[in-house]
């Protein structure tokens, strides 16, 4: 793990940089780059410009929430040019979403902006997403999860590496990134909402650290400590309680149980931790699990009778022995009939509507797709295409890479069990074409010849809870 040293860092900040690359990543595969004008990531564009220039893919994505936004993705786009590297600059209205969705403006910018940024990186195979994460934005995260609460995972802040997103300036103090854009002469611009107060890390960052900064000045390398500390021990205890999981848990197609007496042997923050790995592995994620879902769920497998709780988008069972999750796949999920799509024509679907239509011209096509649209070449298509569920045997050629089983590429994307026989396949007379939200074929693939492109579009059901 590469540790923060902070302030007194005796090395430049290339020097920082240059040391985290070679430990994180390879350089001679490409490396997308999230960048959104400011010092920080401005900063970050440039040192990989001067460590592989060749490999380089730039991403910005304009959240349409200023009136001067346009001018930052200009000047990303700008820059990236003069530096002859590839520029992908999109534009998202990141509070109309945040409004149909119900999340905060910040929750809503970071998802969209995740989905355009792994689209992006799978488009152009680029193995890494690099962000400008920086020394002060992981001090703040610390503080923000302390004071809203948090366990031991949360004060890990900010990670250097997270999947395939690293995030190669947490070495460096923001300071230190505006001295290295003037060294340099690297443009950057301001974004006047980080001096106002709307958002919590704003407050936070102009409130609360210059209070605690008069008792400690250190305070903000104190944290940067603390999170390396707390992403050690919680690395550890999660390697054992994944371990321990595999051991405990008992998985077949219609069922995840896991042992309750073994359960109960486990010290208190293992049995937390392996009950989490067992939420994760039921529904894919953990999201809007926490501290007091866990905890119950805990205090009814310590016990001794039968019991059913529900916990966000789970509900689990307990017998005198074990704790499961899942039903048997409904038969019928396998003797569906393949339902037409026409080109143009749309297919309601339980998820949502597949719709199909003709896009001229490979030029258009071309460029990256939004989430939920994909692009194919007719004329390798054996029409008329269908929408049908998953079958037993079903396979893949996936995008950039060679066949899988459909069940696989579901288990690695972490779709839920109850999910996956909900999903639509959209296919031609002979092979898979796309499952929407997770994976899209080889086959299809626009090229330089491509004279005629079928658009695909997937547009996700909005359900309304009264």
């Amino acid at each position: 793990m590469f540790a923060t040293k902070g302030w007194w860092n005796p090395l430049s900040v290339r020097q920082r940089f240059e040391a985290f690359m070679k430990e994180q990543a390879d350089m001679d595969l490409p490396i997308l780059a999230c960048v959104s004008g400011g010092v920080d990531s401005m900063a970050l564009m440039h040192l990989l410009y001067c460590l592989c220039p060749r490999r380089l893919h730039v991403f910005h994505l304009n959240h349409q929430l200023r009136p001067d936004a346009a001018a930052d993705a200009q000047l990303v786009e700008d820059t990236a040019k003069q530096w002859q590297l590839p520029v992908h600059v999109y534009s998202y209205d990141v509070a109309a979403h945040a409004a149909q969705s119900g999340q905060s403006i910040q929750a809503a910018a970071r998802q969209v902006r995740l989905q355009y940024m792994e689209h992006c990186a799978q488009h152009f195979r680029c193995h890494l997403m690099a962000t400008g994460h920086h020394w002060n934005d992981r001090a703040e995260t610390v503080l923000m999860r302390i004071l809203r609460g948090t366990g031991v995972p949360g004060l890990t802040g900010i990670k250097p590496v997270s999947g395939r997103l690293i995030r190669p300036l947490l070495q460096c103090t923001k300071e230190e990134l505006y001295a290295y854009c003037r060294q340099e002469d690297v443009p950057y611009r301001e974004d006047p909402s980080n001096a106002g107060e709307a958002y919590f890390r704003n407050r936070v960052r102009h409130r609360v650290l210059p209070v605690l900064k008069e008792e400690s000045p250190a305070v903000e390398q104190h944290l940067n400590t603390l999170a390396v500390l707390a992403e050690e021990d919680n690395d550890f205890l999660e390697m054992e309680a994944e371990a321990l999981f595999e051991t405990l848990a008992d998985r077949t197609r219609e069922r995840l149980a896991l042992d309750r007496g073994r359960l109960r042997s486990l010290h208190p923050a293992l049995q937390r931790r392996v009950l989490r790995q067992f939420v994760f592995a039921a529904q894919g994620h953990t999201r809007r699990l926490g501290y007091g879902h866990v905890e119950r769920l805990r205090q009814l497998a310590l016990g001794q009778g039968a019991f059913e709780t529900d916990i966000p988008s789970l509900r689990i069972e307990g017998t005198a022995n074990i704790i499961q999750v899942g039903e048997p796949d409904r038969e019928e999920e396998w003797q569906d009939a393949a339902v037409p799509l026409s080109v143009p024509g749309t297919v309601d679907w339980e998820t949502g509507v597949i719709s199909a239509d003709w896009v001229q011209g490979s030029a258009a096509a071309a460029q990256v797709s939004p989430p939920g649209v994909e692009y194919f070449d007719a004329r390798t298509l054996q029409r008329p295409l269908v929408v049908r569920r998953r079958r037993p045997g079903d396979s893949m050629q996936v995008f950039g890479g060679g066949h899988k089983k459909i069940k696989d590429i579901l288990m690695d994307a972490k779709v839920p069990r109850h999910d996956r026989g909900r999903l639509p396949v959209i296919c031609d007379q002979r092979n898979i074409l796309w499952i929407p939200g997770v994976r899209r074929s080889e086959k299809g693939r626009i090229t330089s010849e491509t004279k005629e492109i079928i658009r695909l579009t997937f547009s996700p059901v909005t359900h309304c809870h009264g």
